[in-house]
């Protein structure tokens, strides 16, 4: 039988009640992990033991792989290596909680080695009470609850909530530790606990969980500038016992210290915006404009993509957010958009001024404002520079004119970046503070302003 890993402490709401300390001042003892926490970059073990592959069998080991990209992986231990057919596959193992599952594998190796797709492991059908999940690279949240454990005192509980979920976040007390450990580096780190919970206390579904933890999946990697991903989810059923888990692939970006308009020293506006991006994503009318925009924007903000397919992507938002608020609602035909003299500068330009947006280009960003004096026919606001870039990024006369000005083509990007960013916020009504992309390093903490609507 496999030699699989079980919840380390409680792990279930009923270890969250409040005390208080000497000090008078109200702790919670922690969340815990069902999987103990691992190191920056170290695998996540879930299991090791007996394994079963098609017609293969033998002792082996699970586990989830923390660099690159988060994926479950297998394999079988060198003495039970055969020559084994690559290709897709049943596996199949005991699970101390869950009994005798069988899953979807992936053969990569005829030496024995391979993936595990995301799947759902134990009873798809249970009732839940609620999930425990096991988040990647989130980074520490203020203002936050005092946590305790085992001797050891941390500020570390945020909670929000929005579309009917609620969610409390543990962080573990390691974090500043590890977080620095994971910085500028290809690792992923569980650094939180969440507790995913019908807001009104009723159940769920194992479906319904895993379709709330994208929705959480996106509303954070929006507001942190970066992909932060859910893991492992351990569903709990009313019982507290232990029905269900999901092993999944949700997208997730190495830790980076980079632009977001997101203050995690904000909790209330965390806590906010999350409750309208929610809202958003469960109403049917706003859910497909809510999801396109923030995943072409969070996309857009990531490093190893060159400035121009930044460029293009929000472009390429904004301009579908134009179509969506203007043509899908009836308020102007078609014919009417496309008509001239419309284009993009004009539609881009009507976005910001409804939304309370000033299109004037920023002071700081120098660049655009030169080429807005050296050429006043063409450019003279924020979409008119971002249209004459953009045109000349797609089809240039001369393929060397944008990049002769120095940091064009990086302050087009945050300028684009920056109506994306704010729009999809007007979008939502979010009206909390924001930090914007300018000047370079202007989006570090202690920059954070008001949104312009309000």
């Amino acid at each position: 039988m496999a030699q699989w890993l079980s919840v380390v402490g409680g792990g279930t709401l009923s270890c969250m009640a409040l005390k208080a300390d000497d000090d008078g001042r109200s702790r919670s003892p922690a969340t815990l992990p069902v999987y103990p926490f691992a190191m920056p970059g170290a695998d996540v073990e879930v299991g090791n033991g007996e394994l079963h592959l098609d017609d293969h069998s033998g002792a082996g080991r699970i586990w989830m792989q923390t660099t690159g990209e988060v994926d479950f992986r297998w394999e079988l231990s060198a003495d039970q290596y055969r020559s084994m057919r690559l290709g897709d596959a049943r596996i199949a193992f005991t699970h101390p909680a869950l009994g005798s599952v069988d899953c979807p594998a992936r053969i990569t190796s005829s030496a024995g080695r391979g993936i595990i797709p995301s799947t759902q492991l134990g009873d798809v059908a249970a009732d839940l009470d609620h999930v425990l999940v096991h988040w990647m690279n989130i980074p520490s949240l203020y203002p936050a609850e005092v946590l305790s454990t085992e001797g050891n005192t941390w500020a570390g509980r945020w909670s929000g909530s929005g579309g009917g979920w609620a969610m409390t976040l543990d962080a573990r007390a390691d974090h500043s530790a590890v977080a620095s450990m994971a910085k500028g580096t290809p690792f992923h780190v569980v650094t939180h606990v969440g507790v995913l919970k019908r807001e009104d206390g009723a159940t769920c579904t194992p479906d319904e969980a895993s379709a709330a933890l994208d929705a959480w999946h996106v509303a954070f990697s929006f507001y942190f500038g970066r992909w932060v991903a859910p893991s492992v989810a351990v569903g709990i059923d009313p019982d507290a016992e232990r029905v269900w888990e999901e092993w999944a692939w949700r997208r997730c970006d190495a830790w980076r210290d980079g632009y977001a308009w997101g203050d995690a020293h904000r909790g209330d506006d965390l806590r906010s915006y999350v409750s309208l991006f929610l809202a958003a994503w469960y109403d049917t009318d706003r859910h497909d404009r809510t999801r396109y925009v923030a995943h072409h924007i969070i996309e857009a903000n990531e490093a190893t993509m060159t400035l121009e397919a930044r460029i293009m992507l929000v472009s390429a938002a904004l301009e579908y957010l134009s179509w969506v608020s203007y043509v899908v609602t009836g308020k102007r035909t078609a014919k009417a958009h496309r008509a001239q003299p419309r284009n993009a500068a004009l539609n881009l330009r009507e976005l910001l001024v409804d939304a309370g947006i000033d299109p004037d280009i920023p002071n700081d960003l120098d660049v655009l404002r030169t080429l807005r004096t050296q050429r006043p026919q063409e450019v003279h606001d924020g979409p008119s520079a971002l249209t004459w870039v953009r045109n000349r990024l797609v089809h240039p006369k001369d393929a060397g004119e944008p990049y002769r000005m120095r940091h064009l083509v990086l302050q087009s990007w945050q300028l684009v970046m920056h109506y994306g960013e704010l729009l999809l916020l007007r979008d939502l009504t979010y009206v909390g503070a924001f930090k914007q992309r300018f000047p370079l390093g202007g989006s570090a903490h202690g920059n954070s302003r008001p949104v312009p609507w309000v």
